[in-house]
């Protein structure tokens, strides 16, 4: 289809949508992620791997995941050879599953692909995770070594332990079905054609971790378009840690962080906001916000961040869309992790101490010229972190029309 004079793009979305209502799609082709099934959901697969015996687990894992590449790539390439102009898209180029099979699928037939991340992780980050996997740690097993040596780029060192992405029979798998991307360790690092990122800030951590500076492209992030701070804000509003389900500390050390949270929190309960990550468990929570007074909002995040005068969160890339507000953030490190992602922003406070948490959230909500100070040196560099201006998913739009006409996404998307 001929759209402004040229091939207009089938935009083939893998994950949840990233376009808004507000975008001009007349012409222009979009394919669902229920297109085509692939498996069956998550939560049954898990479950149903749960009875494997341990001893096992591992490997039937990988099997699973290779099977679940192997066939949705298969699916995808017959989408793909029956639409021209069509262009991939997913949420991440790394992740080994449906996404990745997509990616092999358009990369096979020479279909663009373009990449619009949720949120960004650092190499050192994703590491910590797979710091407490054995099967993840390359010493002392000539598997991983070997792994390790003929493909350099999947290993990497957290705190003198040398790590791969993937467990090693992972790995092998992928490099046999071609899905094996060449830097898992960073986003833009697989079969992607463009990368999308939020401001010209992520550009320049995604090339000092390595991603291809060609791949990359400012786009802003199509779903924070609806996002804008109301003024005078007044609430207070906490993304809920998830240290123990990302595996970054054990569950009795997370159940302690989270009742110091809470308990840090309980002071202003009726302006307070808690907003949970999509795969946390409202239950778990739940109980443990009641003992403090607080409640759970049910809305989702970037709708609680317009009215929220106070923002407290981990080491996460939520701490981007309130320093775009302006909103002064408290990132609480009590776990020790020291990420530093975001840390050095002016009007970002960085806390390691039950003390140190419950100081900056009383300053903060008690000194109105202090804050009101931190939000706007926040909103003085808010440009460096990215444009909202609500048409980032416009820009997604038009970079897949220039990967459909010539390949290269135009200066003019950033």
């Amino acid at each position: 289809m001929v759209r402004d004079g040229r091939l207009s793009p089938v935009l083939v979305i893998s994950t949840a949508n990233v376009l808004d209502d507000g975008v001009d799609l007349e012409g222009i082709e979009v394919i669902g992620s229920t297109q085509p099934a692939t498996d069956e959901p998550d939560t049954v697969a898990g479950a149903r791997l749960q009875r494997v015996p341990v001893v096992a687990r591992g490997a039937v894992e990988s099997i699973v995941t290779m099977a679940r590449v192997a066939q949705t790539a298969r699916l995808a390439g017959r989408l793909l050879r029956a639409r021209t102009g069509a262009v991939v898209v997913v949420g991440d180029d790394r992740a080994a599953g449906v996404e990745m099979g997509w990616l092999t699928a358009a990369a096979r037939l020479g279909v663009p692909s373009l990449v619009v991340p949720y949120a960004l992780s650092d190499p050192s980050a994703d590491a910590l995770v797979r710091r407490r996997s054995s099967r993840h740690q390359i010493d002392g097993h000539p598997l991983r070594r070997l792994v390790a040596r003929r493909w350099p780029d999947q290993a990497y060192r957290c705190d003198g332990t040398d790590l791969l992405f993937y467990p090693a029979g992972l790995t092998l798998g992928l490099s046999l079905l071609h899905a094996l991307p060449a830097r898992p360790w960073v986003m833009g690092g697989g079969h992607s054609t463009r990368v999308a990122v939020l401001g010209e800030r992520d550009r320049r951590d995604l090339l000092a971790w390595g991603a291809p500076a060609a791949k990359l492209i400012v786009t802003g992030q199509p779903s924070l378009d609806d996002l804008a701070a109301v003024p005078d804000g007044e609430r207070i509003v906490c993304a809920v840690p998830q240290l123990a389900e990302h595996a970054l500390v054990p569950w009795d050390q997370h159940e302690m962080l989270i009742d110091g949270l809470f308990g840090a929190l309980a002071p202003w309960a009726d302006r307070v906001d808690l907003s949970l990550h999509p795969k946390s468990d409202p239950v778990w929570y739940a109980e443990r916000a009641t003992r403090h007074g607080l409640t759970i909002s049910r809305r989702p995040l970037r709708s609680l961040l317009g009215g929220a005068a106070i923002f407290i969160a981990s080491w996460s890339s939520t701490v981007r869309w309130a320093a775009m507000l302006g909103v002064p953030t408290v990132i609480d490190d009590r776990a020790g992790l020291s990420l530093d992602v975001y840390g050095d922003l002016a009007g970002v406070t960085v806390v390691r101490s039950d003390k140190a948490l419950e100081r900056a959230v009383r300053a903060l909500v008690e000194d109105d010229e202090a804050r009101a100070r931190q939000a706007a040196v926040l909103r003085s560099a808010a440009s460096d972190l990215g444009t909202l201006d609500g048409k980032a998913a416009q820009r997604i739009v038009d970079v897949a029309a220039d990967l459909v006409g010539d390949g290269r996404a135009r200066d003019s998307a950033r």
